[in-house]
């Protein structure tokens, strides 16, 4: 289970394991320490959230699925389903559930996901079945996954230096993500950059 909220960890970890045959064989909310313990355990099922202390949850699912095909991915999040839920489906989910949903529909996705199925809610299975999941209707459609890893990190508090050690990339890759961000977003200081990514971390 990867989150970066304690009540949430806590409340989902009391609701799974009431049911018969599940238990949660660890739980963090940072993307590093949930890739140790998904090569320690090797859990049937990982419930990954998009926004993380440390990362963003779709560079995490994709490098897990990379390594651990077997895994199956169920993100919750609390972000926009019109443009999360594609992209997490593209990098190798194998559903998304927002985190709006009750609890009842939270159980019946993860045991659709266990048993090999896609879990998808009712707007999004109407969208992909006309092939018009769009990312237009999210002011975080243009932005790249990275560039959204990059925004996560940002409203975590985190600075140039330390985004670059998390990501394993060079500072001046992060200033130019930063930039870039700003363009898109038609941001003409770092304060409002900051402010804004603070803002929509927080809704995570």
């Amino acid at each position: 289970m990867v989150d970066d909220h304690p009540l949430v960890c806590a409340f989902l970890k009391s609701l799974i394991e009431i049911e018969e045959g599940m238990e949660i064989c660890g739980e963090t909310g940072s993307a590093r320490e949930a890739w140790k313990l998904i090569k320690s355990e090797k859990p049937a099922l990982a419930l990954v959230d998009i926004s993380l202390d440390s990362g963003n949850g779709l560079e995490l699912i994709k490098r897990i699925k990379s390594e651990y095909h077997s895994i199956r991915l169920l993100v919750f999040s609390a972000h926009e389903e019109a443009v999360f839920a594609q992209r997490a489906l593209d990098v190798g989910a194998n559903g998304f559930i927002n985190k709006r949903e009750t609890p009842d529909k939270l159980i019946r996705a993860i045991h659709t996901v266990l048993n090999g199925g896609l879990y998808q809610s009712d707007w999004l299975k109407a969208q992909c079945d006309e092939r018009q999941v769009s990312d237009g209707a999210s002011p975080m459609a243009n932005l790249s996954n990275r560039e959204l890893e990059v925004l996560t990190l940002i409203g975590n508090g985190k600075t140039n230096s330390k985004i670059a050690n998390l990501l394993n990339i060079s500072v001046k890759t992060v200033e130019a993500h930063r930039e870039n961000i700003k363009k898109k977003k038609h941001f003409k200081t770092a304060a409002e950059l900051s402010s804004y990514a603070m803002q929509w971390t927080m809704k995570g």
